[in-house]
């Protein structure tokens, strides 16, 4: 009986061979995916550490116009970024910012507090579009409202920032 099991063994060894070689191919697949799924959140944790985070802070200047004052609270540096205002045309471009930066300032000078107040409130955005070191574009917005005085009540004499936001580019 004994010599029978290996006659058979013998005779399907060919079967056996591919059956088991199939068997290694697919482990052999799911764990280079898995080696591959590894390195790519490794990169992503690693480049995520580097994004730069830029805040939107404004100011209506007596010679009717608006300052944005741009500061870099994350670990990576800001390159060209483009300040986008509601009543400009075309975009300032600001120079690369620094980790920890605080205070590039950009100049507007077309239109004066009074004026940005009578633009709708939904397209009083400041949108600041950038790229960190592996060329991914980050945006920080944020909406030009009036200050508010000690009531509580809109204060059209002075200009704040709300609603300050960054969209952080997302993986592939």
């Amino acid at each position: 009986m004994e010599l029978g099991f290996l006659e058979t063994l013998h005779a399907y060894s060919t079967l056996i061979q591919a059956l088991a070689t199939v068997v290694m191919a697919g482990l052999t697949i799911y764990y280079v995916s898995q080696a591959h799924r590894s390195a790519t959140e490794l990169e992503q944790s690693r480049k995520s550490e580097f994004i730069p985070i830029l805040t939107i802070n404004a100011e209506a200047t007596d010679d009717n116009g608006l300052d944005v004052s741009l500061g870099n609270i994350g670990k990576g540096l800001a390159q060209n970024p483009y300040v986008f205002v509601p009543f400009e045309k075309e975009p300032q471009k600001a120079g690369s910012i620094r980790p920890g930066e605080e205070g590039t300032i950009i100049s507007f000078t077309h239109l004066g507090i009074a004026e940005i107040f009578e633009i709708p409130q939904e397209e009083r955005m400041l949108r600041v579009e950038y790229q960190d070191i592996f060329g991914r574009t980050v945006v920080s917005e944020a909406m030009l409202m009036p200050g508010k005085n000690a009531d509580g009540e809109d204060d059209t004499s002075r200009l704040c920032v709300e609603r300050w936001a960054v969209r952080i580019p997302k993986e592939d």
